[in-house]
């Protein structure tokens, strides 16, 4: 096998093979959070202050990509509109935001869609952390863990409902 990659790698010229076009348009998708969140913060480059609060938002490799480039674009000048953004991004990823953001209205409201997208993020997040404690709960108790370890998993879990609760649920 060694034998027959190295081969085919000296065909190849040494190059990397390219990657097929799927996985490059995939690689330029955004969540309906991160388009919201990214829109507003265009549109509004002020709630900047705010997205830094909370950059975990950002999950895809584009994503924080366009957050870490509006950072460091309002950090220098204290603002920035959607060229200065794509002054920065390839081609593609101009071409990738502007699909994404396109159909997305938000009526003078950005500051509330910011805000309310960021809940749901940090509402997700919670969700998904309280379903991860229960199976390692399930998992404790069919394995007979210690007490102890129970105990600390659903205090964990009792905390994670609370901050469920607070944030309004769904």
């Amino acid at each position: 096998r060694a034998i027959t990659a190295e081969i085919d790698s000296q065909r190849s010229g040494g190059q990397e093979t390219r990657r097929p076009a799927e996985e490059q348009i995939d690689e330029l998708k955004l969540n309906a959070v991160e388009c919201n969140v990214i829109s507003a913060v265009l549109t509004n480059p002020d709630l900047t202050e705010v997205l830094f609060e909370s950059p975990g938002v950002m999950e895809t490799p584009f994503a924080k990509k366009i957050c870490n480039l509006m950072f460091e674009i309002f950090g220098t000048k204290g603002s920035f509109d959607i060229g200065d953004i794509n002054d920065r991004l390839d081609p593609e990823e101009s071409l990738g935001l502007k699909q994404a953001l396109s159909g997305i209205a938000l009526a003078g409201r950005e500051e509330e869609v910011l805000r309310e997208s960021i809940k749901k993020w940090k509402l997700d997040e919670l969700y998904s952390k309280q379903k991860n404690i229960v199976s390692r709960l399930d998992l404790a108790e069919e394995s007979e863990l210690g007490q102890e370890h129970i105990k600390a998993l659903t205090e964990e879990l009792m905390n994670i409902q609370k901050e469920i609760k607070e944030f309004g649920g769904r």
